[in-house]
């Protein structure tokens, strides 16, 4: 028996997508993400997450069937699935989106609450089912927030929840004290900056 547990889904890097800089201890780190698969796609301002503020990067809303299409396609670039009102996409969201101003990449965002169909779905595990962590009946369970990087149409590094140490403690809180520590914030930084990392030219 399958369950969707949730979804989380944002990348979208268009054919030549430029990159920025950044400084980290020091180092100037310059990435460029090439995508030669043109995916259907509208810009999001992402406005309904209410955790995130300041800049925001570049996010490409696609569906689910789309992101499926970046890996039969061959493509490359990185999908973000979640949605708005998931408390952990609420927390994760700002982050990524730091690091997406700082490398000025643009992600693919699936929003996970439209519910898909079995087919696209099945299809969708095709690439990810591996990926996933299981259910109580072993079938893979579709957690968010999952941040994941696709290079030529392969799996390259993902990322799901947030960061070990860390419990929304009061759902529907807004208070900065229910949110990630710094030490955790720049934890879970980094680790959406190493899946940038790995789908870069």
């Amino acid at each position: 028996m399958k369950k969707l547990i949730s979804m989380c889904l944002a990348a979208c890097l268009l054919a030549g997508c430029g990159s920025t800089t950044h400084d980290e201890k020091n180092k100037t780190e310059t990435l460029t993400i090439t995508n030669s698969v043109e995916l259907d796609c509208t810009p999001n301002d992402m406005s309904g997450y209410s955790w995130l503020t300041g800049e925001t990067g570049t996010y490409y809303e696609v569906t689910l069937e789309e992101s499926v299409r970046l890996f039969a396609e061959g493509g490359t670039g990185v999908i973000y699935y979640g949605y708005v009102g998931c408390e952990w996409c609420e927390r994760a969201l700002p982050e990524l989106n730091k690091i997406m101003v700082e490398l000025n990449l643009p992600v693919y965002y699936v929003d996970a609450s439209v519910q898909p169909d079995d087919e696209t779905y099945d299809h969708l595990l095709t690439y990810v089912g591996d990926d996933l962590k299981k259910d109580d009946d072993g079938e893979p369970a579709f957690y968010v927030p999952y941040v994941v990087g696709v290079k030529n149409g392969k799996l390259t590094k993902s990322h799901i929840a947030l960061v070990s140490g860390y419990s929304v403690k009061n759902p529907g809180s807004h208070d900065a004290s229910d949110q990630m520590n710094d030490s955790q914030k720049e934890k879970l930084q980094e680790i959406y900056r190493d899946i940038f990392r790995s789908v870069a030219d």
